[in-house]
């Protein structure tokens, strides 16, 4: 279980604003159990023309885990609560950033810096199904790291909303026994993230939008060599495919030059949809249409490892699987 309590002291004035505060919390389960105060601090200055600049820095408790799956599988991905084997999450964010909102103008940069404690990692690739048995297929006591920069702008045009954000961020993790002790990519790294919309409002009734998204593949570890053992061939006999000792893929050898050392494809979609809105009545209703994936492109959900041939000939690859191709929709809501 959970208990936690809050504290929070503002100082308000014309032109700068500071709010601090702490979380206490109390979190226990069997044969486990941790007491954290979490100060935060946010100091807001307001500049000429309608410019802000803020800092923050908070300390923050996560008392779950999340598992990741194979090879950039995301459906195997699971969670489980803090314990001894695994025990509570922390990490220290500090977020500086600049907006300003000006004649239909709309922009902002925001960087940020996180360290997190306490990070676990899947080294044998459980799957959900063997979720009973969490606590033997990973590693705890690592650290992480991830920091970037976003930058948003957005500018109303009549009847016409355009907006465009970009983030470049980098997210690492560190295990004393993984990796040599290397800083190595996280699953869930994602180096470019960008969106673009363009929105238009016809009439009272009718808007029309359109979206388009870009973001870097998620880092997957895959071998830079893969080469016989000494017991899959013998140098030294006749080989052929009924010999038992050239049928196990498990004797092959294989070399990492580092954890997450390869990316999935980048992603991308367009996304078209249209509103309709009226009123009856008290009852507010709305239609909507849209179009997902316009230009169909077969974006990558997950890989799955394939073996051909065997002996010496054995080779080994990965197997794409992609899913939400071009897809309509259409929804009714209804409301008072």
């Amino acid at each position: 279980g959970e208990y936690s309590a809050f504290l929070e002291y503002s100082i308000k004035s014309k032109w700068v604003n500071v709010n601090t505060g702490a979380r206490i919390n109390y979190y226990h389960t069997k044969g486990y159990h941790t007491t954290a105060i979490l100060p935060r601090v946010s100091l807001e200055v307001q500049l000429p023309r309608s410019m802000t600049i803020q800092m923050a820095s908070n300390i923050t408790e996560q008392y779950l885990h999340m598992i990741s799956g194979g090879v950039g599988d995301v459906m195997s991905d699971y969670w489980v609560p803090a314990n001894q084997k695994a025990p509570r999450q922390r990490s220290y964010q500090n977020v500086i950033a600049i907006r300003q909102n000006i004649k239909n103008w709309n922009w902002s940069v925001d960087v940020f810096h996180r360290i997190s404690q306490n990070q676990i990692e899947n080294i044998i690739n459980a799957s959900f199904s063997q979720k009973g048995n969490w606590e033997n297929s990973i590693i705890s006591g690592g650290i992480g790291r991830a920091y970037g920069v976003e930058f948003y702008v957005s500018k109303k045009i009549n009847d016409f909303n355009v907006s465009a954000s970009y983030n470049l961020s980098k997210s690492e993790r560190k295990f004393e026994t993984l990796n040599r002790g290397q800083w190595y990519p996280y699953t869930y790294d994602r180096r470019h993230d960008v969106s673009l919309l363009l929105s238009y409002k016809i009439n009272k009734k009718w808007d029309v939008s359109m979206t388009w998204a870009y973001g870097s593949g998620r880092p997957f570890t895959k071998s830079d060599l893969i080469y016989p053992s000494l017991g899959l061939v013998d140098y030294y006999k006749d080989k052929s495919e009924e010999s038992n000792f050239l049928n196990s893929s498990n004797q092959q050898i294989q070399y990492f030059e580092q954890r997450n050392n390869k990316k999935l494809r980048a992603y991308h979609h367009l996304d078209i949809g249209a509103n309709y809105k009226w009123q009856k009545g008290k009852w507010k209703q709305s239609v909507n249409l849209s179009l997902y994936n316009v230009y169909n492109h077969k974006n990558v959900f997950t890989l799955f490892d394939k073996t051909s041939g065997v002996g010496e000939n054995m080779r080994f690859k990965y197997q794409s699987l992609t899913l939400l191709p071009l897809l309509p929709s259409f929804s009714y809501a209804i409301g008072f």
